[in-house]
């Protein structure tokens, strides 16, 4: 890129940080992006510029846990499931998978020292809901760790 003018290798950075992000399956933190442009680029001004200019797209770069990443902008939300025949209840859940979803989002909330899953966490539901809910296998795709 040495015989590249300023603007060419300029785009060359934003194409690379947009190639990055769009790949990534979680979001990119910057120390990532930085491995794709030189030293002495300005990625808070390649960011901001990437920004602007999907201004006007279906879709915007967001901040996401200490990465970034791409994202539909909500306004699309009901034209994005229209067409993608999305549900209310799309991935299949039960009446119970919800409420061991909603269980687990409560005990999330809890003191750290409470935060063990088991059948007393779910005390709150019927005795045979409780007795599996821990290990349910509809939502352990579902449940996120602090760490994840």
């Amino acid at each position: 890129m040495a015989d590249f003018t300023a603007n060419l290798r300029w785009r060359e950075w934003k194409g690379r940080v947009e190639g990055v992000i769009s790949a990534a399956p979680a979001p990119v933190p910057r120390e990532k992006l930085q491995l794709v442009v030189v030293q002495d680029c300005n990625l808070d001004l390649l960011i901001e510029d990437i920004r602007e200019g999907l201004r006007d797209r279906p879709y915007e770069l967001v901040v996401e846990g200490n990465g970034w990443q791409f994202r539909s902008r909500p306004r699309f939300a009901d034209a994005i499931r229209t067409a993608a025949s999305v549900t209310d209840n799309a991935v299949g859940l039960s009446q119970r998978d919800i409420a061991i979803l909603a269980a687990v989002a409560y005990t999330g909330l809890m003191p750290s020292e409470m935060k063990w899953l088991t059948r007393g966490t779910f005390s709150f539901l019927s005795a045979a809901v409780a007795k599996t809910a821990a290990s349910h296998s509809a939502c352990i795709p579902l449940i996120r760790s602090n760490n994840d």
